[in-house]
């Protein structure tokens, strides 16, 4: 279904039931949080049951292929590469796609402030993650993010090469950023 023929779609309900747009939209978002949800459990007991089966030693290698194909099939534009100022290494965050210049000692501190901020606010958005790595918000930003769980945030980072040669530090995450973070607290 395109958007021009949801949005139809909820023009008809409300306007032969009664019932207004905002309820419609409610109960879509409630249901979308709800099927992200599942995905999310699904995805993690299937992580840990690989990772038990295959050993934690297995599991890093396999990541670090990921890493790796992703750097070679999404290779960085000179003109695309963000400036942090925090360093000249070259990164790319797994979740935006986003390369940029940084240093790993950056990276550290600014899984450690997030880290901190965890602790003491109990959630943090993951535009709060982008600031502190110097990089701008995105749209999903605000709407994903961390509770505190008493796990804290690991941004593994795993080096790749790409064709030029240049290593790639590839920014992964332990835990995904889910969504209505703030009320899982």
């Amino acid at each position: 279904m395109e958007a021009k023929d949801f949005k139809k779609a909820v023009e008809l309900v409300v306007k032969e039931k009664g019932i207004s747009e905002d309820v419609i939209y409610d109960a879509m978002e409630l249901a979308l949080t709800a099927a992200y949800k599942i995905a999310e459990t699904t995805y993690n007991d299937y992580h840990e049951k690989v990772v038990e089966t295959i050993g934690e030693e297995k599991n890093k290698e396999i990541k670090d292929n990921i890493a790796k194909e992703k750097v070679i099939s999404t290779p960085p534009s000179k003109s695309k590469i963000i400036d942090t100022g925090r360093g000249t290494v070259l990164c790319l965050d797994s979740l935006s796609g986003r390369y940029f210049r940084s240093s790993s000692n950056a990276i550290i501190e600014a899984q450690n402030l997030i880290n901190k901020k965890l602790n003491s606010n109990l959630y943090v958005s993951l535009n709060e993650l982008y600031d502190e790595l110097g990089l701008e918000r995105t749209l999903l930003g605000d709407e994903l993010g961390w509770s505190s769980t008493g796990i804290l945030l690991d941004l593994s980072n795993f080096d790749s090469e790409i064709v030029s040669g240049e290593p790639v530090l590839v920014v992964n995450y332990n835990r995904l950023p889910v969504y209505d973070y703030e009320s899982l607290y």
